[in-house]
């Protein structure tokens, strides 16, 4: 007996696979660099909600954070119609963002990819594993959260020597902040390639998705920066430094006026879109990979991938 369970652990190592970082990137933005004017088609419908943004600049526009605070107190009405919005710009990007997943995953050749805005049996399937990744990874947030802190409150009185001289915020970052993010992302990335799968009909667990995406997790953490970072930091540095709006300004950042808030939307929407169809790729390429064994092709390798 074990003999055999030594020989399983053995076969079991042997069969990991390491997701290609550099390949699963490049793959990933090669195909909005064939696919364009289908992203853009796909797009139309979730922008139409990319209002929202603008309705702060109406509502808010050059208050500071501090006044934005004690007003929102007295208009509820406009939050709620601020957030509602908000939530169907995110419920209208479910149809992109499937579509997107049968073309990297099926090709454009597969009767069954269905490359266009459309709401079926697959997008509510993707909806149901989006909520409840939410609440799964809210549990572990909360969980993971309840354990630093305990482990920090024991070094506070086991070691307060260790801890003297440095200020809360530092302790409250290294002891809490940071353990809670790279245990709650590592979880969040293990878990991600239950979408791609609802999205081509052939739903997974989680657990099976952290079953074979083992041993890559900072992999897919590299590959999805490598995808997402560039079109979320030149949007922000280029609205930051042409209309001086920086998120991280505190109580004295000044909310963007109307027509900033329209400029601002007409630098990010472009990014925006690239962004998430890159990173929807980079996902897509890692399930063919990981899951279905399937190889990363690039154009000119296999025409019907991309």
């Amino acid at each position: 007996m074990e003999v055999r369970g030594a020989q399983q652990m053995s076969d079991e190592a042997s069969e990991i696979t390491k997701l290609p970082v550099w390949h699963t990137a490049k793959a990933a933005y090669l195909v909005i660099f064939h696919n364009p004017l289908l992203a853009v088609k796909l797009g139309i419908v979730p922008l139409v909600f990319f209002f929202w943004i603008i309705l702060q600049g109406y509502f808010w526009g050059g208050m500071t954070v501090a006044d934005l605070t004690a007003t929102m107190a007295d208009n509820i009405g406009v939050i709620i119609l601020i957030y509602g919005v908000s939530c169907l710009f995110y419920l209208a990007t479910i149809p992109m963002i499937t579509a997107w997943h049968r073309m990297v995953i099926l090709g454009h050749a597969d009767l069954d990819s269905r490359i266009r805005y459309s709401i079926r049996r697959n997008e509510w399937s993707y909806l149901w594993k989006a909520t409840l990744f939410g609440l799964l990874i809210l549990l572990i947030y909360f969980l993971v959260s309840m354990a630093t802190i305990l482990a920090g409150i024991v070094i506070a009185v086991v070691f307060p020597p260790a801890i003297q001289g440095t200020s809360s915020a530092s302790i409250f970052v290294i002891m809490i902040v940071v353990p809670v993010l790279l245990v709650v992302c590592g979880f969040a990335l293990r878990f991600s390639l239950v979408f791609p799968a609802s999205a081509v009909g052939k739903p997974i667990g989680f657990r099976e998705s952290w079953r074979k995406s083992r041993s890559n997790t900072w992999r897919l953490f590299a590959a999805v920066c490598l995808g997402f970072l560039p079109s979320f930091i030149i949007p922000s540095v280029a609205n930051g430094l042409l209309f001086n709006f920086w998120v991280f300004g505190g109580d004295s950042m000044v909310m963007p006026t109307m027509m900033d808030s329209v400029l601002m939307s007409a630098i990010s929407i472009p990014f925006w879109l690239v962004g998430l169809c890159v990173g929807v790729s980079v996902w897509s390429w890692a399930y063919r990979y990981l899951y279905q064994d399937k190889p990363i092709t690039l154009p000119g390798e296999q025409e019907s991938t991309v």
